[in-house]
């Protein structure tokens, strides 16, 4: 029997980044299941044999949804990430630019700085490499991006890592398919 998370948002959140049918199936399981526990606290527990039974309905009624939405692993957005960055303002401009971003005046956002052109790329970086502006606000630092996570179309992200990796300075780490660092 799977555990239901305090947090189904945050479940949420990954799904919409992952977009993997297994776990669209796990959020809409843990929605279901939190539902039905608000509702009947008691009618549920200790009955494994109805978890069971949702979790299979859950994924049949996914892998339909799917099917008639054409949702291909093709479409889902890929990930890349890279752990403290060194990369000149010239050079990142270049890489934002190879990428069709022309706005070099990054968006605010909860993760970090954010560059993006509509819906076929995002980047994020916890420093802005072109002002020098930390995320916190703590400190100055240009030609430094510190963190960078990419996500969107497979070939512009590629693009992108490329890029960075042919123009900065220095790259702690990077993961491949992820973005772990931001």
């Amino acid at each position: 029997m799977r555990k239901v998370p305090d947090d189904i948002k945050s479940l949420e959140k990954k799904i919409a980044l992952v977009g993997d049918a297994d776990d669209v199936s796990h959020v809409v399981y843990m929605s279901v299941i939190k539902a039905l526990k608000k509702q009947f606290p008691d009618h549920y527990e200790g009955k494994p044999d109805i978890w069971s039974m949702i979790n299979k309905e859950v994924d049949k009624f996914v892998k339909i949804l799917l099917k008639k939405m054409r949702v291909e692993q093709s479409d889902v957005a890929y990930h890349h990430g890279f752990d403290l960055t060194s990369i000149s303002d010239l050079h990142w401009m270049e890489v934002l630019k190879s990428v069709g971003i022309t706005k070099t005046e990054p968006k605010k956002t909860p993760a970090g700085w954010k560059w993006k052109k509509g819906k076929d790329i995002e980047i994020f970086t916890k420093n802005d490499p072109i002002t020098g502006l930390s995320y916190r606000g703590d400190r100055t630092e240009k030609n430094y991006a510190s963190y960078i996570g990419l996500s969107g179309k497979k070939e512009l992200v590629m693009k992108a890592v490329k890029l960075i990796k042919a123009k900065a300075t220095d790259i702690k780490d990077e993961s491949k398919g992820r973005r772990d660092y931001i």
